[in-house]
């Protein structure tokens, strides 16, 4: 372990930059092959304790919620843009994304992992190892170099909703603009700009 009042920040970035590529490798058919304890959050606390205060010490606080806010980020975007998939017949509404408890273990594991993945060299072995096991159980459901998260490398369905839902802005701005006027117009200028705002603030956290 390396001298906590020396901590290397490049190195854990160089870490976390590798953690990521991980975490957007994963999709909702990985992390549905395992079952992950729903107590696990709560066995793992005093080891996310023990790191999170070794991080700040370290000086690596700022990387360290940094890193926490990314991997949120991409689970968040992991389950929402599963929530259907556009098949040859129409939108599978129904996809199931597991119990609401398995959705949590699986978030409360990644998140544990992106704090293990920033405390490795500056927290105890033990607790690093503790918050990364659950992670590394979820890669290993897909070994390969192949992106399969939607915020990674599938495509498809992320072009599907776009066009969505430029379809359904340009229906909105046509229906305000021509049975409301000036107004309508203004009120469908504002619906675009706020659009705009919310997808750059969506791909400024990724």
């Amino acid at each position: 372990m390396t001298d906590p009042t020396h901590p290397s920040p490049g190195a854990a970035g160089e870490r976390v930059a590798r953690f990521l590529v991980d975490l957007d490798h994963l999709g909702i058919e990985d992390v549905g092959l395992v079952s992950l304890p729903h107590d696990g959050a709560a066995e793992r606390t005093p080891a996310r304790e023990s790191a999170v205060k070794a991080c700040v010490a370290a000086g690596l606080g700022p990387l360290l919620e940094t890193t926490r806010e990314k991997a949120r980020t991409r689970v968040i975007r992991m389950y929402d843009r599963n929530m259907y998939q556009p098949t040859w017949a129409g939108l599978n509404w129904g996809r199931s994304l597991g119990t609401v408890e398995d959705r949590v273990a699986v978030a409360a594991a990644i998140e544990d992992a992106a704090i293990g993945t920033v405390a490795d060299g500056v927290a105890p072995a033990d607790d690093v190892e503790t918050l990364l096991e659950p992670m590394r159980l979820l890669v290993a459901m897909h070994p390969d170099e192949t992106p399969r998260s939607e915020f990674a490398g599938t495509r498809w369905t992320a072009r599907v909703g776009a066009v969505l839902f430029l379809f359904f802005v340009a229906i909105t701005v046509a229906v305000l603009g021509a049975y409301f006027g000036p107004i309508g117009w203004a009120v469908a200028l504002a619906i675009v700009v706020a659009a705009a705002i919310g997808i750059l603030r969506d791909r400024s956290t990724s």
